[in-house]
């Protein structure tokens, strides 16, 4: 899928800025003066008017209705929780761990495997949730060595543990720790510690006619990941959950970065994509947070699915339906989970208490107990952001999937 705009030869364009990473509408005053310079009004528009350009209205039709036995419904379907964390996000972990208690599909009988440091405090983190979860003990990789640090060049605070590993490398062996335990799923749940699950009717939203929604934003981020295995940036995915995938996806992009960068086996191959992501991003780093970009699987596997595996997902990419893509992909879905990751960061922080937290979020679980016009927020944005909510103007030309027409 490739976007019909050629910044070529154009007075706008230069110096590797596009039309991608400085026409969005959520763009601050930072980001503008980096792409137009002082930043002028009517130079804004010049440059981006046909890029923010709507669809006409209900120029994309209604979903057809499912095929017999294509609805989740219809047949029973295995899925598998996966996430990563640790001891110091335990007060995030446990709203969600009863989110999913309360709100997760019962038919789908799904265990929560969460993987772990094999280090005391985890244990004992372990030991102390639910029976639901079953933890798995990983190996502490090393982060490996870059030719600049991208992390300690950028300034960027973080944990030792996040500067010394590999955090992000087991979501990718998901399926083969899944499958130690138990059989194979149908699909794999990736979720992180800060998601809360704020409503009953995960089956039906997640998984319309059986084919599970990915979101996306047009928003430039964590965009080198893809671009430096040679796959158009398709949108950022790292803000809405669960992402449901395969396990053979996940062989097939195993297979997929090994080819492409040479390594005798997956890790070897994956610490070679790691710094290429890094190299890329410092030579063209145009994006926000882009000096930190190395590891995000859910950022990256989401525009492999949407290159190679297309039509086994419903696609709601926020926004995209000026640059090129194709319109059925860029209509509303409503979100079934919370992201709640400034939350977690102001506990991090200690300007909130981990009490704090688990109260916000339990009534966030309320709103869709309750079925409160507030959860709309929640149904339209990822991180429960009353200014981030899908619009009805970013919807309307999807006939039935528009904002006014859902809510």
């Amino acid at each position: 899928y490739h976007t019909k705009f050629s910044p070529a030869h154009s007075p706008c364009w230069g110096g590797g800025y596009v039309p991608q990473i400085c026409c969005d509408r959520r763009i601050g005053i930072e980001r503008l003066s980096w792409c137009f310079g002082e930043v002028v009004d009517d130079i804004v528009e010049h440059c981006c008017a046909r890029y923010l350009e709507r669809p006409l209205p209900a120029a994309v039709p209604p979903l057809p209705h499912p095929l017999p036995g294509a609805s989740p419904g219809d047949r029973e379907i295995s899925v598998q929780i996966f996430l990563q964390s640790f001891h110091k996000d335990r007060f995030a972990v446990l709203p969600f761990v009863e989110s999913v208690e309360r709100f997760w599909p019962k038919k789908w009988k799904s265990k929560i495997f969460m993987a772990v440091d094999n280090i005391t405090a985890d244990r004992q983190m372990c030991e102390e949730i639910s029976p639901r979860v079953i933890c798995i003990y990983t190996p502490s990789l090393p982060r490996g060595p870059s030719i600049i640090d991208s992390i300690e060049w950028s300034g960027r605070t973080v944990s030792k543990r996040y500067h010394k590993q590999l955090l992000q490398y087991h979501y990718w062996l998901s399926d083969l720790y899944i499958s130690e335990h138990v059989d194979p799923p149908d699909w794999v749940a990736w979720f992180d510690a800060d998601v809360v699950i704020h409503t009953p009717r995960v089956e039906e939203l997640l998984m319309p006619r059986g084919l599970p929604v990915l979101f996306a934003r047009r928003t430039q981020q964590n965009s080198m990941e893809t671009m430096s295995l040679g796959l158009d940036w398709v949108g950022e995915f790292m803000d809405t959950f669960p992402q449901l995938v395969r396990p053979v996806h996940l062989q097939h992009f195993r297979e997929f970065v090994q080819a492409n960068f040479k390594g005798s086996n997956f890790l070897e191959s994956y610490y070679a994509w790691r710094v290429a992501i890094e190299e890329a991003a410092l030579l063209h780093g145009k994006s926000y947070g882009y000096l930190s970009e190395a590891e995000g699987p859910q950022s990256s596997f989401p525009v492999f699915l949407y290159h190679f595996h297309h039509d086994e997902f419903t696609w709601a990419l926020e926004d995209a339906a000026s640059f090129g893509l194709p319109l059925q992909d860029t209509c509303l879905s409503f979100r079934v989970a919370s992201h709640l990751s400034s939350w977690k960061h102001q506990v991090r922080q200690g300007n909130m208490s981990a009490l704090m937290y688990a109260q916000r979020a339990r009534r966030l679980m309320q709103l869709g107990e309750r079925n409160s016009g507030t959860l709309r927020v929640a149904l339209l944005s990822a991180n429960f952001d009353p200014t981030a909510t899908w619009s009805q103007s970013g919807s309307v030309h999807c006939l039935g999937r528009d904002r006014d027409t859902m809510i």
